[in-house]
């Protein structure tokens, strides 16, 4: 795990190291960070960025459809990949979101996610 530390190079400041570590522990299952729990968070800070730079062809933007809708349908579909990664474990999707448990709970009554 400090081998990974070492060779990442952080685009943030202190912050995003200490973030990356809050993750990391909170997504361990023992007392021990391990190199994919390192792994995941790295791994998601790079999807993040990936997100960034994709570009959206709004050409086609359809009549009708709220970017609300579109959100909602991304954050259901979002909150539902992360149960299925912790296999249903709230604590852990919490986690994985970066959300409180208080949070999670409330955005999967609003958005009517099967518990």
């Amino acid at each position: 795990a400090i081998d990974l530390l070492q060779k990442y190079d952080f685009p943030g400041n202190i912050r995003e190291l200490e973030n990356l570590i809050e993750r990391s522990v909170a997504l361990s299952n023992t007392n021990i960070i391990l190199p994919e729990s390192l792994a995941l968070s790295i791994h998601k800070r790079r999807w993040i960025e990936g997100i960034k730079d994709k570009r959206f062809d709004l050409d086609e933007v359809p009549k009708g459809v709220s970017l609300d809708a579109i959100l909602e349908e991304i954050e259901r579909a979002y909150i539902e990949k992360a149960l299925d990664c912790s296999n249903g474990n709230k604590n852990k999707t919490a986690g994985l979101l970066g959300l409180s448990l208080r949070s999670l709970r409330y955005r999967i009554e609003k958005l009517e996610i099967e518990k």
